[in-house]
């Protein structure tokens, strides 16, 4: 008898963007995907030059005779060119349905669009979490990004920078039609950035992790997968910490059990094989977060309790702390943790039965006494997502966001001793921020944070820096596409001029602050050579816009250009 085997199917697809109309079908191909496509389908779908230029090689995570042979044999036709032939086994392939597909571009997507001084981290839409970590040998940022695909998550990303957020570039997507995707978290570790990612299939919870270079980005494909948590448990919450900044030996993965206990795995050097312990907590809820003293061995998680109150602890030895203060009921309400040498500061929300408050409590002993405080008053309209980090010896950056419609994001810093004290707080989004999506604060050059955040209502990643100022306006391209303005500042109308080394199909829009059009002045081919458009101040009706800052957007196939106008009568 045949014996059945529960299994899910990774494909990874490599493209090589050679020509500027693919590069644009190619994002355009991935955003819509539904979850009612079948695998083979979303292949078939492939243009001729997808498919010339994907890489395939399928995964399982369940291995049978039978199911290798077919995997062998369907990578073999695709990679020899066969595509249909490679479509058809894996449609009648029974074994090979429960799938996810990794999108892995050789030369990666750029997505460096702008919107004020912010970046778009992406081509994806509909952003549940975002996950930025730095790599303080080479300066690279990395970005893992979990989509909601319809109802369900079956999507994350891998977007990564070589200068310092001015652009990104996606090097990997991943995408299934049946494993639903939970939660995803990013940690550089050695050579390489490693994504946690907490998967269900069929009720089978797994946490699971891949690994990128971090010269590149690229995915590691002789790596693949491992499941550092395979216990056939639910799983509710995953979160990933490294010592990168002290041995650089070690991932720590750790997760949040059905059964309410926390749990605790770490890798060898290589991050090939993992152990695992149970310190014996049992009160752990949800909101975890995870950080390690870059200074010491100590590793620490906070998280609220089954009794919506605040906890942290302590590895090395496992010391317990808490209760801390009421965090409240909200099933999305986060904790964050960061530490340096003996300062441990959790940020967190704190519902004091009407308002939420936006708190902190520090120990400056090793967690031996805790002192308190209130980063933001309930007359902030303060939201409940938060993150902070502490690394490298350059203080506390926090970032906060306030809910509603028109939620904005803000960013405090303070040193390690207690004075200073707290900056005041900065807005760091040029967009309404989606409040119910925790933001990600990482220390990414000295004296310098980067923040990741989901906009609404597109919800879109964006990058932002603590500069403010520091991100270019304009992408850093290697054509000689140009965009200026005769007079960013006016009062009634301003000239556009943009100039084109070749024929191409030209996109020219006034957006607002919010992202919407205004006026559209472009739209079609264009010769090569300098072309000028004077913008009068109008929407596409034909009424005079009010006061404010607008952009000039300028798309030119795949590159794309930003020019802030300030429009004063």
């Amino acid at each position: 008898m045949k014996k059945l085997v529960t299994l899910a199917v990774c494909l990874f697809i490599t493209a090589s963007l050679l020509g500027v109309n693919n590069a644009d079908e190619a994002v355009t191909q991935w955003t819509n995907l539904g979850e009612s496509k079948a695998l083979w389908e979303i292949l078939d779908d492939l243009n001729d030059y997808e498919k010339k230029n994907a890489l395939i090689g399928i995964e399982l995570t369940e291995i049978s005779e039978e199911t290798t042979e077919q995997a062998s044999l369907i990578e073999d036709r695709w990679n020899s060119g066969d595509y249909e032939g490679a479509i058809e086994l894996l449609k009648y392939s029974p074994d090979l349905q429960d799938a996810c597909i990794g999108i892995q571009w050789k030369e990666p997507i750029k997505t460096s669009v702008r919107w004020g001084d912010d970046v778009q981290i992406g081509s994806r839409e509909d952003i549940s979490v975002v996950s930025l970590d730095v790599d303080n040998t080479t300066g690279h940022l990395f970005v893992a990004l979990l989509h909601n695909a319809d109802i369900s998550n079956h999507r994350w990303s891998v977007c990564f920078s070589s200068d310092t957020g001015k652009t990104w570039s996606e090097t990997f997507n991943w995408l299934s039609t049946s494993t639903n995707i939970y939660d995803v978290d990013g940690v550089v570790h050695g050579d390489y950035f490693y994504v946690g990612y907490l998967a269900n299939l069929s009720g089978t919870y797994t946490g699971k992790i891949r690994r990128f270079y971090n010269s590149t980005g690229l995915s590691d494909g002789t790596y693949g997968n491992k499941t550092p948590i395979d216990e056939g448990v639910l799983i509710r919450d995953i979160d990933l910490a490294s010592n990168a900044d002290l041995s650089d030996n070690r991932i720590y993965y750790w997760a949040i059990m059905g059964n309410d206990s926390l749990r605790y795995y770490w890798s060898d050097q290589d991050a090939e094989t993992w152990g695992s312990i149970d310190p014996g907590i049992g009160n752990a809820d949800r909101g975890l977060d995870t950080g390690h003293d870059p200074n010491g061995d100590e590793r620490w998680a906070s998280y609220v309790g089954t009794d919506n109150s605040l906890y942290a602890v302590e590895r090395s030895p496992w010391v317990y702390h808490g209760p801390f203060d009421y965090v409240g009921t909200n099933s999305n309400a986060r904790t964050s943790i960061a530490t340096y040498r003996d300062t441990i500061m959790i940020t967190y929300p704190h519902y004091d039965g009407s308002y939420y408050n936006f708190r902190y409590i520090v120990s400056y002993d090793d967690g031996s006494t805790w002192i308190s405080g209130i980063l933001a008053s309930p007359s902030e309209n303060i939201g409940i997502m938060n993150d902070i980090t502490g690394r490298n010896g350059d203080g506390f950056g926090v970032v906060y966001q306030n809910q509603g419609i028109a939620a904005e994001g803000f960013y405090r810093h303070r040193g390690y001793p207690v004075s200073p004290g707290w900056t005041s707080p900065v807005s760091f989004a040029d967009s309404v921020t989606r409040y119910n999506v925790k933001p990600s604060i990482e220390r990414v050059a000295l004296g310098l944070y980067g923040i990741v955040y989901a906009n609404y209502p597109d919800e879109h990643a964006y990058y932002d820096r603590s500069d403010l100022t520091g991100v270019d306006e304009t992408e850093i391209t290697t054509d000689d596409i140009n965009l200026s303005i005769d007079k960013n500042v006016f009062s009634r109308s301003s000239t556009i001029q943009f100039y084109l080394p070749n024929s191409h199909n030209v996109s020219l829009k006034i957006i607002d602050q919010l992202g919407r059009t205004v006026k559209s002045l472009v739209n079609g081919i264009r010769p090569a050579g300098t072309h000028y458009v004077t913008w009068y101040s109008k929407n596409n009706y034909g009424e005079i816009v009010p006061n404010g800052i607008y952009f000039a957007v300028l798309k030119a196939d795949e590159n794309t250009k930003t020019k802030k106008l300030i429009l004063m009568k």
